[in-house]
């Protein structure tokens, strides 16, 4: 990880809170709504758009956004992703 440009927010801030759709494995037509929060962020070189990422000890979430980072910061000071 020490090899990635990893980008964090200032955990005193609020973060931004991601929503995303899960299959119950049980049921794969069936969807929970779950959230994340995360204080990191990568952006891309090839084209400045961003992910945000969050590793626990048993998981992994990632989610790629359809923005570059000046729009990804942008949505982040106005609270759009609450």
């Amino acid at each position: 990880m020490s090899q990635c440009n990893f980008k964090t927010f200032d955990p005193m801030e609020n973060l931004p809170i991601y929503h995303y759709k899960q299959r119950n494995k049980i049921h794969p037509i069936v969807f929970h709504s779950l959230q994340f929060s995360s204080q990191y962020y990568i952006v891309r070189e090839s084209d400045g758009y961003v992910s945000s990422f969050k590793v626990q000890s048993n998981s992994i979430f990632f989610t790629a956004w359809n923005m570059n980072e000046k729009d990804f910061l942008e949505q982040h000071a106005n609270n759009m992703f609450q």
